[in-house]
């Protein structure tokens, strides 16, 4: 996982008898409190919009587990739940790690001229995610979208209109993703998952499947 802070190992080395208790007690309340109300309404989607099985990551574009989930681990959930309706998949990009605001920004201005774009964008910035020359990179991967109409993409980004939506995406992480904001970190039906791994998210997947009588 990816953190926005991080954790001081001498001060968990010693109150470690503190941090296992309350461990357990966060364990506790992850299994049995309600599901969290997320507001997603204009975030990128997938899927089938009326399942009862909702599945919200949250990424961070420069993040390299976020690579791995994304390349790894979607791809299936994609072919195996996503295609076939059986769930509604969103996506809330955050943006914490240097330049992830100007990719965020790029990623959201893609989507609102052409959903399908900020897909293959995804997939194609997934490939890279450089830790330098992302400017290069960015403009490397924008050149590779033929159906972009570049004035109204410039327009865009020149008007900031997506760096409020950055801020609000980064606070609602915060709200939810505790004890601090790590990524991917993936919530179904307002549940936080306790792993990315495909075999865990399937497990839990299915189980919502079963309950929900799909």
């Amino acid at each position: 996982m990816t953190h926005l802070k991080k954790i001081d190992r001498f001060l968990v080395w010693i109150t470690s008898s503190v941090f296992i208790i309350a461990l357990i007690a966060v364990f506790t309340m992850h299994e049995t409190s309600a599901p969290l109300k997320l507001d997603i309404i204009n975030q990128p989607m997938l899927g089938n919009y009326n399942s009862p099985v909702q599945m919200i990551v949250f990424e961070d574009l420069m993040c390299e587990e976020c690579q791995y989930f994304a390349t790894e681990v979607f791809p299936k959930l994609n072919e195996e739940f996503i295609k076939t309706g059986k769930i509604s998949y969103k996506l809330i990009p955050i943006s914490f790690l240097p330049y992830s605001k100007k990719v965020t920004e790029a990623a959201y201005c893609i989507y609102e001229q052409n959903q399908e774009l900020f897909w293959e964008f995804l997939d194609l910035w997934f490939e890279k995610v450089p830790s330098f020359q992302v400017n290069a990179t960015l403009q490397e991967v924008i050149q590779s979208l033929p159906n972009l109409d570049r004035l109204t993409y410039n327009n865009c980004l020149a008007s900031k209109t997506y760096a409020i939506t950055n801020e609000h995406n980064l606070k609602l992480a915060e709200e939810m993703i505790k004890p601090e904001v790590e990524v991917p970190a993936v919530f179904i039906n307002g549940k936080r998952a306790p792993s990315c791994t495909y075999n865990t998210l399937k497990q839990i997947i299915l189980a919502e499947i079963e309950r929900n009588e799909i």
